[in-house]
């Protein structure tokens, strides 16, 4: 079975800490970094379960 490197995991899990952080002080940080970051997130966690053929998900263009 695959696995991801650990390095790979251990940056996914600063990211979750760095969202965490940032939704227990929203103050702190502006709406749209935390917006971004929660994207980012949601489009690495697609990508990893697409990878182990967990699931696919239909992708869409996206205008920016």
């Amino acid at each position: 079975m695959s696995t991801l490197h650990p390095a790979i995991l251990k940056h996914i899990q600063a990211m979750q800490d760095d969202l965490a952080d940032m939704m227990d002080n929203p103050d702190d940080y502006d709406q749209m970094e935390i917006i971004k970051l929660s994207m980012l997130l949601l489009d690495l966690y697609e990508d990893i379960l697409e990878h182990f053929g967990i699931i696919e998900f239909e992708r869409t263009e996206q205008v920016h």
